[in-house]
């Protein structure tokens, strides 16, 4: 599996706290097959101390090579969009203060859960113009988010990202049955754990990976949970 939204650098936002914790993150991961990560932290880390954060992620970098964990870690940022800041993001993402993903074209784009369906609209295809490629993180999460609203995006072009935990973990029903109509419909292109530390939501992706195995088309699971991400990483 490829993880495209981890929050996993040390010391930077609301995940992990330390090195030690964000290395038994990754070993977690690990042990679940995941062979590449993007830590994405929040915007806001990188408004305030763009230079920790890049510290912050070469330490990690060189701590997972010292200790041989056998996973990927990437970096890139999960952005948080309002209608009234959209100049400003983009400014930002023009200018390299905001990662994409992995030094693509590609933006996790996140909005606070109430968001309305316009200002979710208007932010995306902001970004679309100026020639980005949204990925919406944790689609499922959204309190306005439908599948007719899936459908109009994702035949626009946005991608969609869910929490592979809320597949089969995830306590609030509305949200698990919202995940579970974006994958029946085949309207989802990414997973991430969005794990926050080994206390607020470690990483966990077995037992949403086998409920999807178990319930939907293998070929798209693994495009989803692998093949799509690969491809993302590499363009």
């Amino acid at each position: 599996m490829v993880d495209i939204h981890i929050h996993v650098i040390p010391g930077i936002d609301d995940g992990s706290d330390n090195i030690e914790e964000s290395l038994s993150m990754l070993r977690i991961a690990a042990a679940q097959g995941v062979t590449s990560v993007v830590a994405t932290p929040h915007s806001s880390a990188f408004d305030f101390g763009y230079d920790q954060v890049l510290r912050a992620y070469a330490d990690l970098q060189n701590a997972v090579s010292e200790q041989k964990i056998p996973v990927r870690v990437l970096l890139g940022a999960e952005i948080l969009c309002y209608e009234s800041d959209m100049d400003e993001v983009i400014h930002y993402l023009q200018m390299g203060i905001y990662p994409t993903l992995n030094r693509t074209r590609y933006v996790l784009a996140e909005f606070f859960p109430n968001a309305s369906n316009k200002a979710i609209y208007y932010c995306l295809r902001r970004l679309q113009q100026a020639r980005f490629i949204p990925v919406l993180a944790h689609a499922e999460r959204y309190h306005n988010f439908d599948l007719e609203s899936a459908c109009e995006l994702h035949a626009e072009g946005i991608l969609i990202q869910i929490n592979v935990y809320s597949v089969k973990q995830e306590n609030y029903d509305r949200i698990k049955k919202r995940v579970r109509s974006l994958l029946e419909h085949h309207l989802v292109d990414f997973v991430g754990s969005d794990a926050h530390g080994m206390q607020h939501r470690p990483p966990s992706y077995t037992p949403g990976a086998e409920y999807m195995y178990k319930n939907y088309d293998r070929l798209y699971v693994d495009r989803i949970l692998q093949d799509n991400a690969v491809k993302l990483l590499q363009a």
